[in-house]
């Protein structure tokens, strides 16, 4: 009798399992494949295309930071409690926040006429000397810099002026 209570209990768990990635894996999977494909078209949320004011960026920005911090936060709890699903969102959230910075940058650089690749050496720059105080002064400047030098006031070679206002 104990073995078939057992083998029961096996299979209503295998069967919640697969319910549970049916009604949540499975469409944050979906959701996941189409954040990726929308967000890297022309004007994604995670493209490099295209030039950003300065406002736009320090808005961005704090929004970027903002998801980064709740990512982190669903991380710390997540992961001490195997709360599988929380977890991946979590770092999920991260990741996008990552890539969106990235994405902030590289379009900010293109306002200032620079080459948006620079942004992975910026980040490059951070993480392989971030121990060192002066290395966080310098990185701390050059962001500085980026969020308040003003970008050109023409067309230049990654696009029109853009707007005035806030874009996202």
């Amino acid at each position: 009798m104990n073995t078939f209570l057992e083998i029961l209990k096996e299979i209503t768990a295998a069967g919640f399992s697969i319910w549970m990635f049916f009604t949540f894996g499975l469409p944050l999977i979906i959701a996941i494949l189409a954040l990726f494909a929308t967000g890297f078209s022309k004007d994604g949320f995670l493209s490099w295309n295209g030039r950003m004011n300065r406002l736009s960026y320090l808005v961005n920005i704090i929004i970027a930071y903002v998801a980064l911090f709740l990512g982190l936060f669903i991380v710390s709890f997540a992961l001490p409690r195997n709360y599988v699903l929380l977890s991946m969102g979590g770092f999920i959230i991260l990741f996008l926040a990552i890539l969106r910075s990235f994405a902030m940058t590289a379009r900010r650089l293109h306002d200032l006429n620079f080459p948006g690749i620079i942004t992975l050496a910026l980040y490059a720059f951070n993480i392989i000397f971030g121990d060192y105080e002066f290395a966080k002064l310098c990185a701390l400047f050059i962001n500085i810099l980026i969020l308040i030098w003003p970008g050109n006031k023409e067309s230049n070679q990654y696009g029109e002026v853009p707007d005035s206002g806030i874009s996202y």
